[in-house]
């Protein structure tokens, strides 16, 4: 997440399951990339807290950031069905508003 957030390549949309937003005590005084993410997690989760997904939308949204999460009932550590599905339907809707245009030796995406 911090690498889509902060990097210089830019993501059509981010899918994160079961995971942790790190590094973000800096993020403030850094250049935001407005990438749409999408946060799944287990409420059983034994390896990464579920609070986590509370930590990472409080900051998303803190800096603008079109988001959307799912908690799956009865899931550790894992990705789930409903998550799957979810993030996938995420991803096309987010894919669907890029262009990609094609030269003779390279690819374009624009938004």
């Amino acid at each position: 997440l911090y690498v889509a957030l902060t990097g210089k390549i830019f993501f059509s949309s981010v899918l994160g399951f079961s995971g942790s937003l790190l590094g973000f005590e800096s993020i403030e005084s850094e250049r935001i990339n407005k990438v749409p993410i999408f946060l799944s997690h287990g409420d059983q989760d034994e390896v990464v807290p579920v609070g986590s997904i509370d930590y990472a939308a409080k900051i998303l949204k803190k800096n603008g950031i079109d988001f959307e999460t799912n908690i799956e009932s009865g899931l550790g550590h894992s990705i789930g069905n409903i998550g799957l599905e979810k993030g996938i339907k995420f991803a096309s809707q987010n894919l669907n508003k890029w262009k990609i245009y094609k030269n003779k030796k390279n690819f374009y995406i624009r938004c």
